[in-house]
């Protein structure tokens, strides 16, 4: 319970200005974001030696990175309750008349959860304190579901191929990752900017899990693709923490049938931070694999670099912050494909007599001879009864080829086995390239003193792309895609 001054200040007119707008903004979108509660909840007793209960006892807990601090005030029963707590480490500090100050560190804040937190406290002078320094216990004795939480540690310290964040759903008891057929030229689901709906939480129903980022929803609903399937995957270094949810019995889960997976992201602090990465795949130790070595064909190199960084810091210390991320993506994967391509005999060359097809087996036809043999026309011929003459000896003459024809024809690489053969007389390795970026800007902090109350402005942006492009093998033939969102 927090008490607010009636002081008025001017950041109540442009925070209210701010709101407003805001709101203006969310709901002329066309798109509504449903959201959920991602701070926590702290509430507990506050006793004496004897065990009896404490009031008018003030219980704050201060963030120990921003400063940004919560209080409250025990009632007549000795209870606290301090509602909207971000996720973070705090000090808690309890004060009360005729007892010394408690102040306990290292307390553990967790993503939505009900935290309850119990101090007992010692008799004597206001000034005189008691410090505890070990961690807590803190449990969550309000809500009823259950799960896991990674943090900052365990999220960096996992070995994620890829770094995509959701492949850690698979570490929470009942969980699993559906998926069973991967492949580099496919569908794998742990690079960054993969989706997917092929995940069963707590043993749950796949596709009916919720993903929230900040608790705002980023799941896809009906109509825009598979349900369930997660929108947003955020950069790993710019997330404090992973909460997932396999027992939903919160009312506020009520949405779904399956699993919870929030996603908290960082701040900026009174400090500034950042940090700088490169995960590099080179694949100059790698094996060439069969097929490749079997027909000759030398080893192409696998390329990935995973690069990237993050920063923030102060706007105002103990105000206002911002925190920032940028990952790009680079990566060139080679592939061995059988393919067919003409053979040298199909080919026009200068200074011939034309094209002889009589080692393909096929009666080549030439087709201004054609005519309708059911006393038609050829534009309105009864039964469709056409006939052709065929070409002397099997061969196209010199006169007849198109040399447009003949050049594109020539683009294609000559056969590197089964040389006469007119299917499967090509094999190679060719490469798809893959390049793509996404930068996010999280959210930043506000705390107006003047009025004693702690504001949140989130703003959350996120951009990214990707660019894809294969070459084939085939000299001169290039397909390029491309995609900006």
């Amino acid at each position: 319970m927090k008490n607010h001054s009636n002081v008025p200040s001017p950041f109540q007119g442009r925070c209210a200005l701010c709101i407003a707008s805001l709101f203006f903004l969310l709901a002329s979108s066309p798109v509504f974001l449903r959201a959920q509660e991602f701070r926590a909840t702290l509430s507990g007793a506050v006793s004496d030696p004897s065990g009896g209960t404490v009031p008018n006892a003030v219980v704050t807990a201060q963030e120990n990175s921003t400063q940004l601090s919560y209080t409250g005030r025990t009632n007549s029963t000795g209870w606290y309750y301090i509602p909207y707590v971000l996720p973070g480490t705090y000090t808690m500090t309890v004060e009360a008349k005729g007892f010394r100050t408690f102040i306990q560190k290292n307390v553990t804040v967790t993503t939505a959860q009900s935290q309850g937190l119990n101090f007992s406290l010692e008799v004597g002078a206001l000034s005189e304190k008691v410090i505890v320094t070990l961690p807590s216990d803190v449990l969550d004795t309000a809500g009823g579901s259950a799960g896991a939480v990674l943090t900052t540690t365990e999220i960096q310290n996992a070995p994620l191929n890829g770094r995509q964040i959701y492949m850690l759903l698979g570490t929470t008891p009942g969980s699993q990752f559906l998926q069973t057929q991967f492949g580099a030229s496919g569908y794998s689901g742990t690079r960054g900017w993969d989706v997917s709906n092929n995940y069963s939480i707590g043993g749950g129903v796949q596709g009916y899990n919720e993903f929230l980022l900040n608790g705002t929803s980023i799941t896809i609903m009906t109509g825009f693709g598979s349900e369930g399937t997660w929108m947003v995957a955020p950069n790993n270094d710019a997330i404090q923490e992973l909460n997932i949810i396999t027992i939903p019995y919160d009312a506020r889960y009520g949405d779904t049938m399956g699993g919870i997976v929030n996603i908290v992201t960082k701040s900026g602090a009174n400090d500034f931070h950042g940090d700088l990465y490169e995960y590099l795949e080179n694949g100059v130790f790698n094996a060439n694999n069969f097929e490749n070595n079997f027909n000759g064909v030398p080893r192409q190199d696998t390329h990935q670099h995973q690069y990237g960084g993050t920063f923030g810091g102060p706007i105002v210390k103990n105000k206002a912050f911002f925190f920032g991320s940028f990952e790009g993506y680079w990566e060139n994967i080679p592939f061995t494909t059988l393919t067919s391509v003409p053979p040298a005999y199909l080919r026009f060359q200068p200074g011939s007599s034309g094209i002889d097809f009589s080692q393909t087996g096929y009666t080549i036809y030439d087709p201004l001879t054609t005519v309708c043999n059911s006393g038609g026309t050829l534009g309105n011929c009864p039964g469709n009864n056409y006939s052709r003459t065929a070409f002397p000896n099997d061969t196209i003459p010199a006169n007849r080829i198109s040399a447009a024809g003949a050049a594109l024809l020539n683009l294609f690489p000559l056969p590197n086995i089964n040389t006469s053969s007119l299917v499967q007389n090509y094999i190679a390795s060719y490469v798809l390239e893959r390049s793509g970026s996404s930068q996010d800007c999280p959210r930043g902090f506000f705390k107006d003193e003047a009025i004693g109350a702690s504001s949140l402005i989130l703003a959350l942006a996120m951009r990214h792309r990707t660019s894809c492009l294969w070459r084939n093998g085939h000299q001169g033939i290039v397909a390029r895609l491309r995609q900006t969102a």
